[in-house]
């Protein structure tokens, strides 16, 4: 079975996004939308010329029966159609060591190892991508 190559090659692009500080395209830190949304998102509302007052940071969940019938958009919709609101969740500092590890417990250890493999192989994309978010 052939391996998949890497989600994002970025040799390319980095011509494409420039400098660090360049305002586009504008990159988005997971970290920044769990722990800091309202920030990031009054932020993204000036970068862009929306209105604010829409923002909705928490909602009722829908209950089980309402969600979407599409077992694909379901699966990948659960989280925020269960949800009732953003929560922060994302460790800053993450032990990769210790990922693995719960990952061999999740799954098993060849898909540990092939999904640290991967975060080893893309890291340095990451890293620039993060050094180019936008800041709030």
């Amino acid at each position: 079975m052939a391996q998949p190559g890497p989600v994002l090659d970025l040799d390319n692009e980095r011509t494409v996004l420039g400098k660090v500080g360049t305002s586009w395209p504008i990159i988005i830190d997971a970290n920044d939308v769990l722990n800091n949304a309202p920030a990031l998102c009054s932020r993204l509302c000036r970068e862009f010329g929306i209105d604010e007052n829409g923002i909705q940071y928490t909602w009722q969940p829908l209950l089980e029966k309402e969600r979407h019938n599409d077992p694909v958009k379901a699966h990948f919709g659960q989280s925020i159609l269960g949800s009732s609101g953003i929560k922060a969740a994302i460790e800053t500092n993450i032990d990769l060591d210790a990922e693995e590890a719960s990952w061999c417990k999740e799954f098993d250890e060849t898909v540990a190892g092939q999904m640290r493999k991967r975060v080893d192989e893309e890291i340095e994309d990451y890293q620039y991508l993060v050094q180019r978010a936008l800041v709030v």
